[in-house]
């Protein structure tokens, strides 16, 4: 009636909880900007694609991608 999980599995979701309790101090530092940046950088989408659909100047996106690159360094 238990749950079973395979030890490649379970070494898999402890492994990954620790990616996540590692890099989550790192998000902390962002924006909300630089996260819905992130986030598009992640669709790739080019900066002028980014600057489009958030309305401002592909210089903008340039200056929070250095600020992201920064902060996470």
């Amino acid at each position: 009636g238990g749950n079973y999980i395979t030890p490649k599995l379970s070494t898999f979701l402890v492994n990954r909880t620790r990616q996540i309790k590692r890099i989550k101090p790192l998000f902390e530092k962002l924006t909300t900007t630089e996260i819905k940046i992130l986030r598009l950088i992640g669709e790739h989408k080019t900066t002028r694609e980014i600057a489009k659909e958030l309305f401002v100047s592909h210089r903008t996106i340039d200056r929070h991608r250095y600020n992201i690159c920064n902060k996470l360094g």
